[in-house]
């Protein structure tokens, strides 16, 4: 994660969620508002165990890590998180903060059944900002018969952005006139 995905996605979410719930510390104890979701109750858990085997008293930073075991599976350092695994403790943040918010509700669904309903999201940003579009266009005809980037089916996206990275790799970023200011940024990657 980087530092502006920090500051711009993940903390702002975790402070909501954090607002939203009434859950902070007083007198070196975890005050712990209303929980209006099943997921709530299963954070509350997993952050009193992990609490637990660390032989003291539940934090809010222990929510934040069992957030990351409900959203990942297994506890995470957020500095490591990829976009992937970002996209889905963000949507579960929104998820605590929010549990009537219609969009979360239906990606964390979709990250439930093992779908990755960010993956088209970050392809698709990656395909914007990756080369002009001109150049993109003309890859995209030679490889799927269209010009427009918007007509690829997403499995076609992905292709194209593959192949966009590996000459990306193989050319020089500067040789991208319009992503030679960008190239200094790390959130371009399609993972």
């Amino acid at each position: 994660m980087t530092e502006r995905q920090k500051k711009g996605l993940y903390f702002p979410n975790w402070s909501a969620t954090v607002k939203a719930n009434g859950w902070r510390m007083v007198s070196g104890r975890l005050q712990l508002g209303t929980l209006d979701s099943g997921l709530g109750s299963e954070l509350v858990a997993l952050g009193r165990q992990r609490a637990a085997a660390l032989h003291r008293g539940c934090t809010v930073d222990d929510l934040r890590h069992a957030a990351h075991v409900l959203a990942l599976g297994r506890d995470k350092s957020s500095t490591t998180l990829t976009n992937a695994e970002l996209d889905r403790v963000v949507c579960l943040f929104r998820l605590l903060a929010d549990p009537d918010d219609l969009k979360a509700l239906t990606q964390w669904s979709a990250y439930q059944r093992g779908e990755d309903p960010g993956s088209e999201k970050r392809v698709d940003y990656f395909l914007s900002h990756a080369a002009p579009a001109a150049y993109a266009g003309r890859i995209a005809a030679d490889q799927f018969g269209t010009r427009n980037v918007d007509q690829l089916t997403p499995a076609q996206k992905r292709a194209l952005a593959i192949t966009l990275a590996h000459r990306r790799q193989k050319t020089s970023v500067a040789s991208f006139p319009s992503v030679a200011s960008e190239s200094s940024d790390p959130d371009w990657s399609i993972a």
